[in-house]
């Protein structure tokens, strides 16, 4: 049985974050012919991971967003390119209270660190999170930038 972390077919479509033009440094879209490279989900999760760590070193973010920034990477699906979980889940794995991960998003959202998105084919980005139960994703910002490097590195070998 295959679990569906990763989105094998390439079927992107209520996605609208995952588009076929080039999008820039500075933003979460991801470029289509590049998702589709990424066959394998090891390789996509080393590229998020390399991402990951480029966010490091920054010092306008403080520990709590660090730690976000952390279980978002660990829970990466490839099948959307995006995290979908909940505010709640992030409570029990980080062990912090809601309050404080709820803050340490908005950080992240206002530093352009991630963008908040909702499912579908029109693109609806968010600034805060709604009150209404819809099907949220948290983007990388970047990450496009990342994945095409990586690619690049690996064709050079």
């Amino acid at each position: 049985m295959q679990h569906r972390f990763y989105n094998a077919q390439g079927d992107y479509k209520n996605y609208w974050w995952v588009k076929p033009e080039l999008p820039g440094r500075d933003s979460a879209i991801i470029n289509l012919s590049v998702a589709k490279k990424y066959k394998k989900y090891q390789e996509l999760k080393a590229s998020v991971w390399f991402w990951y760590r480029g966010h490091m070193a920054r010092k306008d973010i403080g520990s709590r967003e660090k730690l976000l920034l952390y279980g978002i990477c660990e829970r990466y699906r490839g099948k959307s390119l995006s995290c979908t979980d909940s505010l709640s889940y992030f409570e029990k794995f980080l062990g912090m209270n809601r309050r404080t991960i709820s803050k340490a998003l908005n950080t992240l959202v206002d530093k352009e660190i991630v963008w908040l998105a909702v499912e579908g084919e029109e693109p609806v980005a968010l600034k805060r999170l709604p009150k209404k139960r819809v099907v949220k994703h948290i983007l990388l910002v970047g990450l496009n930038a990342t994945l095409s490097e990586n690619l690049n590195r690996e064709k050079a070998k």
